[in-house]
């Protein structure tokens, strides 16, 4: 039976991405605020929502103090900077410091206008007088009809069949028929199982071609037509915790040891297995009911319908440690889905960088020819192809078609695998 993680997917995205905009959001201090500070910026934020405290309340102004009532009258409490106190006084004592939200009183930052971007699609914070913008974390803030695009509210209409996952799209496919996973009005075909995103039936032209696709190594050309079937895979990497359910299970058997391993730490249970060779990981596949995925699978979940060079698109960032535990990021593994910007156009997690991955493939060169309909590699090979760069990788190895040749019984600190399933 399917193993579930130990938290849900919008637990982990909500930690992973507010941590992560905190330490790189523009206007962003390094140091992230105090438990005690962001308690006292909830507990403001719930004062002005309440509507407690008038333009002048009475009491001392401190946070859950001693305000009796609320008036119209001049602030009377211990405001350092009292202003002209036109507005719902949240603190006099200035905790945080931050005090009426017209901003009349001079701190760093205010509720207002001196900490907001006005762009709905971030959640505004003021944090150690610095303002700190959010990526959005809950449903569509924006109007009906409309969504997030380049950080803005913008009109969006969802068109059936044009490749493109628009709102209210669960699958597009580029057809509008039904039948092959995507139904005519671009509805999954069937319930998702958990933990995984559909793919939809596609051709694509697999591989690239040195001297035109910049970081294109010579065992990922001549480029090829590839029909894939419809299928699932998984969002994140094979996780600690699953993979010792598994143990526990008796379908499995324990990875390797060595340095950077993340079986054995209670506090990587949510990091991905690493130290399995590839034997280990179709064991792990099957006794969940799925498989590894194949090299053509694989590499149409990382670069979507429009083929992009890497899972984010065709281009490297100049903030590249944003989008992918790669080299000169982290000194090991992250816990999955810590790297949300990279995420495939599918929604798939950490095809670049973290862990390398096994597919189901033999490793061996590709051949020009006719469309071939899911390939599933040679007869023989040399060893297994292992995909998606790792935390230690160089930026062409992140490359959605980069492509690695490791025996079947490598258990490395840079390799760990996901599992697909057929519909």
């Amino acid at each position: 039976m399917p193993i579930a993680p130990p938290f849900s997917q919008s637990q982990l995205r909500t930690w992973f991405g507010a941590l992560a905009a905190l330490l790189v959001a523009p206007g962003c201090i390094e140091n992230l605020a105090s438990e005690a500070e962001l308690n006292q910026r909830l507990a403001a934020q719930q004062a002005v929502a309440d509507g407690l405290g008038d333009a002048g309340d009475t009491g001392a102004d401190s946070l859950g103090g001693a305000d009796q009532n609320s008036d119209s009258g001049t602030d009377q409490g211990s405001d350092s900077n009292p202003g002209d106190d036109s507005a719902t006084d949240i603190g006099g004592n200035d905790l945080l410091p931050v005090d009426d939200i017209d901003g009349s009183d001079a701190a760093t930052c205010n509720f207002d206008g001196d900490c907001s971007d006005l762009n709905p699609c971030t959640d505004d914070l003021c944090i150690s007088h610095e303002c700190n913008f959010f990526p959005h974390m809950g449903d569509n803030p924006c109007p009906e009809s409309q969504a997030c695009l380049n950080v803005k509210c913008q009109p969006v209409q969802a068109v059936c069949g044009d490749s493109a996952i628009g709102p209210g799209e669960m699958c597009d496919d580029g057809n509008s028929s039904s039948g092959d996973g995507c139904s005519a009005t671009c509805q999954v075909e069937g319930v998702v199982p958990a933990y995984m995103q559909f793919i939809p039936s596609t051709t694509f032209q697999m591989g690239c071609t040195q001297g035109i696709d910049a970081g294109c190594a010579s065992d990922q050309e001549p480029v090829h037509s590839v029909k894939l079937s419809a299928f699932f895979i998984d969002q994140a990497e094979v996780t600690v915790a699953a993979y010792q359910q598994c143990m526990i299970d008796g379908a499995c058997t324990a990875p390797g040891t060595g340095d950077k391993v993340t079986m054995g730490d209670k506090m990587k249970s949510g990091y991905p297995v690493n130290f399995v060779d590839r034997g280990q990981a179709a064991a792990f596949c099957k006794h969940v009911s799925k498989r590894l995925c194949t090299e053509a699978e694989w590499e149409f979940a990382a670069r979507g319908q429009f083929g992009y060079a890497y899972p984010w698109g065709d281009t490297l960032p100049g903030d590249l440690c944003q989008f992918a535990n790669s080299k000169g990021c982290q000194d090991g593994p992250a816990a999955t889905g810590t790297y949300f910007k990279g995420d495939s156009p599918f929604g798939v997690w950490d095809m670049a960088g973290n862990v390398a991955e096994w597919v189901a493939d033999l490793y061996g060169p590709y051949k020009a020819g006719p469309t071939v309909t899911n390939p599933t590699g040679p007869a023989g090979g040399p060893g297994f192809v292992v995909r998606g760069g790792h935390w230690g990788s160089e930026a062409d190895a992140l490359r959605a078609t980069a492509r690695d040749n490791q025996g079947g019984s490598t258990q490395s600190a840079h390799i760990g695998f996901r599992c697909c399933m057929s519909l």
